[in-house]
Parts: structure tokens; C-alpha cells; sequence
């Protein structure tokens, strides 16, 4: 689900709102977590239901290391944990390359499975490393609730595309409790930013892709284009990777915000 379809902006985000909105102020602040855990699993599984159950087994593993940090030697399970989680991202996103090399190297076909890559994998992977670290220096808290650690894990506005962040800076904020008149001004304000964010995305850095990738695939052809043309289409792409990036950071962030506001 991209941050600028209409699924996310018309349904899943405003429904959202509204769900967690009313489960906070119906049920209190722990449901309210749970249930914006649960929703960031559909987010993330709306794309690939298949590599949900990976995320799950990733957090469940990282939870579990926390506890024996906390309670056994520290140096050895953060060590461990640091392993386990650098090796998993190494099978899923660098397994072809190692194939490629070993083939290259032996001359033999080692044919080792063809696996997709996880959306997300890398940001939730460094983002649990990073809390692992945290706990071993005793710069967070330690015993956080599967649910609430869940949610520091896959929050969905950040889940697909970073920033990473700790987990003492994020999730206090779930904690905060706003004034009606003060909630509604930083909703605002977040709203401007959260328009300005998808006008980049999709009236500047779209329009410049359509321009650029054909271009692109011409040259890869191996079709002659123009000096002048040619330049045009990098400075295009360059514009376009420039206002992509940052129309999603303020998406994103706007999106964060939004959930935080209403905390």
C-alpha cells in the first residue's frame, strides 16, 4: 500500500484515525496501542501476507533477546542478537549476490533458492538492533509489552521506509495526553504539511518520471539521444528521487504525527 494511492489517503489512514481515536477514548491508552499494532500488520501484509509471519518471528526472537539481555550477561546476547539479526537480512537480501560470487569463483551452479525481498526489511531490522543496544546500556525501557514493542516495531508510517528510531524517543509519545485546543492546531498544522508532502510527490516528482524513464529505456537500448535531451533527463531524474524522497518523509511524517496527536 504506497503512502499516495487512494487505498492508503481515502480509506486505511482516515479509518485508522478514527479507530484508534475512538478505542483511546472508549477503552484507554493500551488498547489503543494493540489495535494500531494490528492495523500496522495489514498495512504490511496488504502488500505480502507472506512475510507477515517473518516480521512476527523476528520481533517475537528480538523480544525474547531483550529478556536475557535484561537478566543474563549482557555482551553475549546482544552479540547474539546482533547475529541473528544481521544474518537475517543477509539470507533475504544477499543471498543471490553470494551465489553469484561463489558461482564465479568455482565455476559450479550452487542453485541456491530464489527468495523476494522483504518490503521493509532492512529499517525494522536496524531499528530492533539499535533497541537491542539501547537496553544493553541501559538507556531504555526493558519491560515494554509484546503489543507495545509490536507497535515500535511496525508502526506503519515508518515500517516500509524508515526513519529508524528509538524506541525511548517514539514511544513515550503514545503516553502524552493533549488538550482538545492544542490537538486540533498541531492537526492543522500537520495537515498543511501532510498536502504539501503528497503535492510533491505526485504534481512534481511523477510528472518528472514520466519525462525521465523513457529516456532512460532509450539509452539502454542503445537508441542515439540528443546532448542536450540526455542532460535533461538526468537532472530530471535527479529532481524526481529528490522531491520523491522528500514528499514521502513529510507523508510519512504527517501520518506519525496525526496518530501522535491523537494520543
Amino acid at each position: 500500500m504506497l503512502f499516495n494511492s487512494n487505498e492508503f489517503l481515502f480509506l486505511f489512514l482516515p479509518v485508522s484515525l478514527l479507530l484508534y481515536h475512538l478505542t483511546r477514548v472508549k477503552f484507554g491508552k493500551n488498547k489503543a496501542i494493540y489495535l494500531l499494532f494490528l492495523l500496522s500488520l495489514f498495512f504490511y501484509g496488504y502488500w505480502e501476507w507472506r512475510y507477515v509471519p517473518l516480521l512476527l518471528a523476528s520481533i517475537g526472537v528480538n523480544l525474547f533477546l531483550v529478556r536475557l539481555i535484561v537478566r543474563e550477561t549482557k555482551k553475549t546476547f546482544l552479540k547474539i542478537g546482533i547475529t541473528f539479526n544481521l544474518l537475517l537480512l543477509a539470507v533475504y537480501k544477499y543471498l543471490g549476490f553470494i551465489e553469484l560470487n561463489i558461482e564465479a569463483f568455482t565455476g559450479s551452479s550452487i542453485n541456491l533458492p530464489e527468495l523476494v525481498l522483504p518490503i521493509g526489511i532492512s529499517f525494522y531490522t536496524f531499528q530492533q538492533i539499535a533497541y537491542l543496544v539501547d537496553v544493553s546500556r541501559n538507556k531504555t525501557e526493558v519491560k515494554v509489552p509484546p503489543s507495545k514493542y509490536g507497535l515500535f516495531i511496525c508502526f506503519f508510517p515508518q515500517l516500509i521506509a524508515g526513519p529508524i528510531v528509538h524506541h525511548k524517543e517514539m514511544m513515550p509519545q503514545f503516553e502524552e495526553d493533549k488538550k482538545h485546543a492544542e490537538l486540533l492546531k498541531l492537526a492543522c498544522v500537520g495537515l498543511v504539511i501532510f498536502i504539501l508532502g503528497l503535492s510533491k510527490k505526485i504534481l512534481i516528482a511523477d510528472p518528472l518520471g514520466e519525462f525521465a524513464s523513457p529516456l532512460f529505456a532509450r539509452a539502454e537500448q542503445g537508441i542515439n539521444i540528443h546532448f542536450f535531451i540526455a542532460w535533461s533527463a538526468a537532472f530530471a531524474y535527479g529532481l524526481q528521487i529528490y522531491f520523491d524522497f522528500s514528499g514521502y518523509s513529510e507523508i510519512r511524517a504527517r501520518s506519525r504525527t496525526f496518530i501522535d496527536q491523537l494520543s
